[in-house]
């Protein structure tokens, strides 16, 4: 029997789990290793973007910042570096940041099939730091230490922007 992916679980006669997927999506194991494999060596470039991003704090103005839109000029400034240039923006309007719009970014990557969709949605703003004495170290400098990464925002919700 062929091990397969196909809606939502992979099947074999070694392991039987779920992963997220889309609609009648079909990978086969060799596929599904190709794309472990991309995101394995790729790993350094996801944490380069959020070492960029974490060094620009967004906070929103009912946090007492002015926004998203320096963090978005990175985020977009390193996507056309990295090749991915259908960028549109549909900001909004908001008064109490500078500039007067809250920035909302897509970027659109095609696939080798048009029969469906992958969406990633995140949002850039953060909450405040808190109090500084309580981190190990600067909230706005993103460390990796054991294997894991540390810095405002990481994991809300750099890691969908990154990802």
């Amino acid at each position: 029997m062929e091990d397969t992916f196909h809606n939502n679980k992979i099947s074999s006669s070694v392991f039987d789990f779920k992963i997220l997927c889309p609609y009648n999506c079909v990978m086969n194991i060799d596929e599904l290793n190709q794309l472990k494999e991309f995101i394995f060596d790729n790993t350094e470039l996801a944490v380069d973007l959020e070492k960029s991003l974490t060094c620009v704090p967004a906070l929103a103005p009912e946090n007492g910042g002015d926004g998203e839109s320096k963090k978005c000029a990175v985020l977009e400034q390193w996507l056309k570096a990295n090749g991915i240039k259908n960028l549109e923006h549909f900001d909004a309007p908001d008064s109490r940041v500078g500039g007067g719009l809250r920035p909302n970014l897509v970027a659109t990557i095609p696939g080798n099939l048009d029969d469906y969709n992958i969406w990633i949605c995140a949002h850039m703003d953060v909450v405040p730091a808190g109090e500084l004495s309580l981190w190990n170290t600067d909230p706005w400098q993103a460390v990796v230490k054991d294997g894991k990464i540390f810095g405002r925002g990481v994991e809300d919700n750099q890691q969908g922007l990154c990802s």
